[in-house]
């Protein structure tokens, strides 16, 4: 019974599993950077639109990547999950798992969300007895369920897993993406482009060039012009189940997470009030790409994609 008794932890503080690299920063090998769901939270029967951030090494290229979709049920397979996974220390769905897809953007049906969610009674018939009263109704309808989504990517020889929490609520309630990344390489604005999804370009649309083994500062931005220096405008609060079985609210924060193929980044991931990074670019010339994930702490996520021409 205790992994299903540690469901509203899980379901609430998103519970991470870090796949073990040398330098987590650096891209040297096929990475699946991110899942972006939208909405990250949906009332049972309502459809996810569902992409995945791939990152490839000098050489390779994400699109010769192959990517398959499967998706299990909050009590079918591990609670644990995390934006992004591979390797052994994997927890994704297992051999529960229901495929539904192929690509690097899918749509889960919203019958699969609807079906999954009436787990909720098999777990309560099992348990029920185990929980305060009104326990359960409040996972229900206040905190969510978390659903595992889980992306197989094949890269070359190596097989990675992308797994990301879906949280299904059954009282209306929903939280949003951040928005695209936006911030400041130097003192270049960066912002999303619209006509690619994971794709970030100079506002005024010129290239961004840097010189090779330099220092350059990214600062994300907080307000499109106005920037706050306590509190991105984005964050929203949800609520939580506390060690009593009480309902409390909490607050999102925002995290940022930096990768590119080379170099060396002085935290890797910023948060605030301390959200800016410096990445002392590689030595060697020629386009080399910078990656943002940012994240809310409750599911929700964005990402992009710059290319910058280093320069002798």
């Amino acid at each position: 019974m205790r992994p299903l008794l540690l469901l509203p932890c899980c379901a609430l503080l998103a519970c991470v599993s870090v796949p073990e690299f040398d330098d987590p920063e650096i891209v040297d090998r096929p990475r699946a950077l991110a899942i972006v769901a939208e909405p990250p939270e949906v009332a049972p029967g309502q459809p996810v639109d569902l992409s995945v951030m791939l990152a490839a090494p000098p050489g390779q290229s994400p699109l010769d990547y192959r990517v398959r979709w499967s998706v299990c049920g909050t009590f079918l397979g591990e609670i644990m999950g995390s934006q992004y996974e591979t390797g052994p220390q994997d927890r994704g769905c297992g051999p529960d798992a229901e495929s539904f897809g192929d690509g690097t953007q899918v749509r889960l049906p919203g019958e699969v969300s609807a079906a999954l969610f009436a787990n909720l009674e098999v777990a309560s018939a099992i348990f029920g007895s185990l929980l305060p009263e009104g326990t359960v109704e409040a996972i229900k309808t206040e905190v969510g369920l978390p659903l595992l989504v889980e992306a197989t990517v094949e890269a070359d020889d190596r097989v990675l897993r992308a797994v990301k929490r879906v949280i299904i609520n059954g009282g209306g309630r929903g939280h949003h993406n951040p928005p695209p990344p936006h911030f400041d390489f130097d003192d270049r604005e960066i912002i999303a482009d619209d006509r690619r999804p994971f794709l970030c370009r100079a506002a005024d649309a010129g290239p961004v060039r840097w010189p090779a083994g330099t220092e350059v500062e990214l600062a994300p931005r907080l307000v499109p012009g106005e920037d706050d220096p306590e509190l991105e405008f984005w964050l929203e609060s949800y609520p939580v189940l506390n060690a009593r079985g009480e309902l409390e609210e909490r607050d999102e924060k925002a995290f940022y997470s930096w990768f590119s193929t080379g170099g060396e980044f002085e935290q890797g991931v910023t948060e605030s009030p301390l959200r800016n990074e410096i990445w002392r670019t590689p030595d060697r010339t020629g386009p080399t790409p910078l990656w943002l994930v940012v994240r809310d702490g409750h599911g929700g996520t964005s990402a992009c994609e710059l290319e910058v021409e280093l320069t002798p």
